[in-house]
């Protein structure tokens, strides 16, 4: 494999190369998976011995989009072994770190997304990834706030908005300095509050029991554990009291949708008529009102053969 079609693919590691064991690439309808090994030789940590070859283990990263498709990378990892002090290791790939299935590339354009005016789960959606994937490489930009805290600018704009609960007043303020417009300060409880809110959407939406699980239960190292609003910690509180009841709605796709619809067009029936004497007439009202009570459709039946006997006739 040359260097063209490692810029192409998103890779530059020079020790990736195709699996000789497989077939180069496989089209599916969204998404390329090509197939690589990855191997080189390598020391001990340890003793500094030369270390041999023990199998490979085959994982899975996500690359960046290419040709209009998502691309997905099976990688053949080589397994070493030291034969002197019994060390193993695994060989690592360049373009991306420990422990993570992402390759950099693809956080780097999520990054760069994110300067515009398009919502985390559109990015989200555009790279292939997770909400809270688009909010961590948000955070790992926070390297280049560099604030100076020993200046201040001589003109300052300021203006405050609505944040809902996320705030305790309701209320956040921003300023800028009024001469190069530069972005002085930002809620943290209201970045936090809403990544946390499109963490939970993401899970539902594809019905994803792990992945809301990382948002409810997550490390201490995440934003959650700084700055979440108490107003959000309440309703995380809420979800992880139900988690079972929403799993089950993932398993079995039922809710209480319909029911709590079919109640608010009984109470809009009910308004409209400005109440009614007589149950009786209140319950015919409601029947006929929904269109697939059995009231309804058989009247529906015996309306549609009386037409066909007058169209006989």
């Amino acid at each position: 494999m040359d260097n063209d079609i490692r810029i192409l693919i998103g890779l530059t590691d020079p020790n990736i190369h195709f699996d000789p064991k497989a077939e180069q690439h496989f089209n599916g309808t969204d998404t390329v998976t090509w197939n690589f090994l990855l191997t080189y030789t390598t020391s001990c940590e340890k003793c500094g011995t030369p270390m041999v070859n023990n199998g490979t283990k085959t994982v899975i990263h996500k690359g960046p989009r290419s040709a209009f498709k998502f691309q997905n990378f099976r990688i053949r990892k080589q397994k070493f072994l030291c034969k002197k002090c019994g060390h193993t290791s695994i060989a690592q790939l360049r373009d991306i770190k420990p422990n993570n299935h992402i390759i950099d590339k693809v956080k780097q354009v999520v990054a760069m997304e994110l300067s515009e005016n398009a919502s985390q789960k559109h990015i989200a959606l555009d790279n292939n990834v997770s909400t809270q994937t688009v909010m961590r490489a948000a955070e790992g930009l926070l390297v280049y706030n560099k604030t100076n805290f020993h200046y201040l600018p001589q003109n300052i704009a300021f203006n405050d908005f609505k944040s809902g609960k996320f705030a305790t007043s309701g209320m956040s303020m921003i300023l800028i300095d009024s001469v190069n417009h530069r972005l002085r300060a930002l809620s943290d409880e209201l970045r936090d509050a809403y990544a946390f809110y499109r963490g939970i959407l993401y899970a539902i939406e594809t019905r994803d029991e792990a992945e809301l699980k990382s948002v409810l239960y997550p490390k201490k190292s995440d934003a959650q554990y700084r700055s979440l609003p108490k107003a959000m910690k309440k309703a995380r509180r809420t979800i992880r009291k139900h988690f079972d009841e929403i799993i089950n709605s993932f398993i079995y796709g039922f809710s209480n949708g319909p029911i709590e619809g079919s109640n608010n067009k009984i109470k809009a029936i009910k308004r409209t008529a400005y109440r009614f004497r007589s149950f009786k007439n209140f319950r015919l009202r409601i029947l006929i009102s929904f269109k697939n009570s059995f009231y309804s459709m058989n009247y529906k039946q015996k309306a549609a053969d009386l037409n066909n006997v007058k169209s006989a006739d």
